[in-house]
């Protein structure tokens, strides 16, 4: 997905310095093409250190600088929780429980400790539940299901819930998804959740054929979201 990926760099290309969260990063593909950019600081983020490690070494094929980018082991809900609109909150909740800190080829495995205290973006590519995606006539937020019994929460939130959660943490909110998203469905999920802004569909074709869809959404400072 490295060359879809690299499209959606362009938030970055009128700024001096950035921090986006990939809430997602499984092995690196958007982290690399985010932190690509000398501009970006990237906090990738996966609940499974196994992937984290295989990011790693993608990264190093790559040579992004470890300096651009924070590996956070933790679960994405959770992780959002720490922010309210860009800004780490005071009273943080209770972070994913590491065995233990890691360096692995240079770059840091950390956990929410070692979050920023602001950050400018949040990009967000959850799992679509496998190839089961393209059986579909049209693919909504519901068809998303993350698990994150792991963390003994025995929680389980789909992709309303997942977006609900990131137009809090962020103002900012980039969401990769299949092709066949139902864009009026997507429109209604989230003024379901208290957004009431623009939404940019933007989709992203590879030798003449639709591959993804990525779905912008920003809030302004008099639109908050409860």
């Amino acid at each position: 997905m490295y060359m879809i990926s690299f499209l959606l760099t362009r938030p970055f290309a009128h700024y001096s310095k950035r921090i986006i969260i990939d809430a997602f990063c499984g092995c690196g593909g958007n982290t690399i093409a985010f932190a690509t950019n000398e501009n970006a600081t990237v906090i990738a983020i996966d609940h499974d250190r196994k992937k984290i490690q295989n990011a790693i070494s993608n990264c190093a094929i790559y040579g992004i600088p470890p300096s651009r980018v924070i590996f956070i082991e933790g679960d994405v809900n959770h992780v959002l929780g720490h922010y309210k609109d860009g800004i780490k909150m005071p009273h943080e909740p209770e972070c994913f429980p590491l065995t233990k800190m890691e360096t692995c080829l240079g770059y840091t495995i950390g956990s929410c400790d070692h979050l920023p205290e602001s950050i400018d973006s949040l990009f967000l590519s959850p799992p679509w539940g496998g190839p089961s995606y393209f059986e579909k006539d049209s693919f909504t937020l519901k068809d998303i299901t993350i698990n994150s019994d792991k963390l003994a929460l025995q929680n389980i939130y789909d992709g309303v819930d997942l977006l609900s959660a990131a137009l809090r943490a962020s103002k900012s909110i980039m969401l990769f998804l299949p092709r066949n998203i139902d864009g009026e469905t997507l429109g209604k999920d989230a003024i379901s959740v208290g957004y009431h802004g623009h939404i940019e569909l933007e989709q992203q074709i590879l030798e003449g054929k639709l591959k993804t869809v990525t779905a912008y959404l920003s809030r302004s400072h008099n639109s908050p979201i409860n």
